[in-house]
């Protein structure tokens, strides 16, 4: 019996550096329509915030799209942090139902 596998792992793990700039060039696209999407925000009460921060996504967008390595570390950093910050969350909870049940 012959496994079986997808053509796209297989480009996933040949061609990881590619696999890489599509990531970084679908994030910033995404970070710019994000961008996009907050300037056009009408029902804010204090737009400037909203046009300056979709600027600021623009910006962040189009520096994703030309500079590949850089997105790459902020998407690592970004979901480490997250990650980190997921993890603390979920001790907090693992404390909080312990000393419940350790009261009742």
């Amino acid at each position: 019996m012959r496994a079986s596998t997808e053509p796209g792992a297989i480009h996933i793990v040949l061609l990881p550096d590619l696999t890489l700039s599509f990531i970084a060039a679908a994030v910033g696209l995404w970070t710019i329509m994000c961008g996009l999407g907050l300037m056009t925000e009408k029902t804010a009460r204090r737009r400037w915030l909203y046009v300056l921060a979709g600027v600021l996504l623009v910006l962040a967008g189009i520096w994703f799209i030309f500079n590949h390595a850089a997105a790459i570390i902020t998407i690592g950093l970004w979901a480490g942090m997250s990650l980190l910050v997921l993890g603390m969350s979920q001790v907090a909870a693992a404390i909080a139902v312990w000393r419940a049940a350790k009261n009742s």
